[in-house]
């Protein structure tokens, strides 16, 4: 009897132990359109407590037990359709599961859509910048990327098969011309004319029929009359003496009536300048006098010529100087970072105001990203930060010096981010993912 009794426990167990076997639901989540991964959806086992969030690359893994082998899957995410898919536990299938952006509209005093859009993508091509035209967009795009480099030129990344490409603002016209040589980059000038950069000439862009042209200028006239000019107000030109390698500089407004002169401030961090002067003490006999003999022939004082001697402006104690200026209106904004200092001047180059701010000191995880920037459409400032990989933008208060209205973009790692008319415009590819870099826009 008891053999029985205990012949019968076993076979319950084997029952109970078949009924509750466990099974693995694994998948990934797709932007319907572009089939760019999408992370942080939630996906739930319908009725059950079994739920997960996508990863990085928008793959998921569920463990399941003790539930029916026909189950339902519900995904949701924010900005997209909720989605539902019916799941056989048995078929061990990995699941690809595309979801549909939508139009959010979020009750309170602010209304406005929480949405990705995708502005350019390729299969073949990448995009290294961008820069905002009258008529539309500029690209710069490119199959490979020169990782491999001399210390001189650590600093840049060189980017090879380049297309400058314009995209009308309708988006009803897309053409390109071919770059003759590797390129670093876009720049825009105050007058939101762009300039390509390659490396060995600066290329003019310009827009004739609705197709990009490139004109070759001169590299030394780019440095010296284009790069310094940081903006026009009255019939002033604001320019900069800044060097990011030498923590001192100038801002100036030239007069474009009578060609005066008008010095605004002059910026320097101090501590950063004795150390960057005090490298001379420590050069040998034979280099001292080297440097002294600069001197007596170019004027430059032997401290700063033994500074760039040693490399001091390469070394991990070197850092420049922030303290960028914006034009607001009527008002010149000097950003002094080092100081915490918001500066502000008229249209006529006086003094009128300087705040506090604080920004730029945020504790960790979240790490300031060193930037100011306006949108020239509306002439509000931003700045933003790095939270674990998300970019998270603040709108700065000029009136005040304080941030405020954050915002978040969706995606992780975005690079050259920009603003215009309210959107964010920024670059981004899916971490280990074989996508291409594609220019993405956020409305915020």
């Amino acid at each position: 009897m008891m053999r029985w009794i205990v012949v019968m426990y076993f076979m319950t167990c084997s029952v109970a132990l078949a009924a509750q076997q466990d099974y693995r639901i694994q998948g990934v989540v797709l932007e319907d359109s572009t089939l760019v991964p999408l992370e942080g959806a939630r996906v739930v086992v319908k009725g059950t407590s079994f739920q997960t969030n996508t990863d990085e690359n928008g793959t998921f893994i569920i463990d399941v037990s003790n539930i029916p082998l026909e189950v339902v899957l519900v995904v949701q995410l924010l900005g997209f359709s909720e989605k539902e898919v019916a799941v056989n536990l048995s078929s061990k299938q990995e699941l690809v599961i595309p979801l549909v952006t939508e139009w959010l509209e979020l009750i309170g005093p602010t209304i406005h859509a929480v949405r990705v859009e995708t502005v350019w993508s390729s299969e073949q091509l990448n995009v290294a910048d961008f820069a905002f035209a009258d008529e539309g967009l500029l690209l710069l795009t490119y199959e490979k990327e020169d990782r491999w480099k001399r210390d001189t030129e650590s600093k840049e990344t060189y980017y090879s098969g380049c297309e400058v490409r314009f995209i009308s603002s309708t988006g009803s016209t897309e053409t390109s011309c071919t770059v003759p040589e590797e390129a670093t980059g876009m720049y825009t000038d105050y007058f939101s004319e762009a300039f390509l950069e390659g490396k060995k000439n600066v290329y003019a862009v310009s827009i004739q029929s609705n197709v990009p042209e490139l004109s070759i200028i001169d590299r030394e006239d780019f440095e010296n009359s284009y790069r310094p000019v940081i903006d026009t107000i009255g019939t002033k030109t604001i320019l900069s003496s800044y060097n990011p390698d030498y923590p001192a500089f100038e801002y100036y407004a030239f007069n474009t009536t009578d060609s005066s002169v008008q010095l605004l401030r002059y910026m320097v961090d101090e501590e950063m300048m004795r150390m960057f002067r005090s490298e001379f003490k420590y050069l040998h006999p034979r280099d001292k006098l080297a440097a002294f003999r600069y001197e007596l022939k170019t004027g430059i004082d032997k401290e700063i010529v033994a500074a760039y001697m040693s490399g001091f402006q390469n070394s991990n104690y070197y850092e420049p100087l922030n303290a960028p200026m914006i034009v607001q209106n009527d008002t010149l904004l000097i950003f002094d970072h080092h100081h915490d200092k918001l500066l502000k001047y008229d249209s006529h180059g006086q003094a009128i105001d300087s705040l506090l701010i604080q920004y730029h000191k945020v504790p960790k995880p979240e790490r300031w990203s060193g930037k100011v920037m306006k949108d020239i459409s509306t002439d509000d400032v931003y700045t933003y930060y790095n939270r674990n990989g998300f970019t998270v933008l603040k709108h700065i208060d000029t009136k005040t010096g304080v941030p405020s209205e954050s915002f978040e973009l969706y995606h992780r790692y975005a690079e050259k981010i920009k603003i215009r008319d309210g959107w964010v415009y920024y670059i981004y590819r899916p971490f280990e993912s074989s996508q291409k870099r594609f220019l993405y826009k956020e409305r915020m």
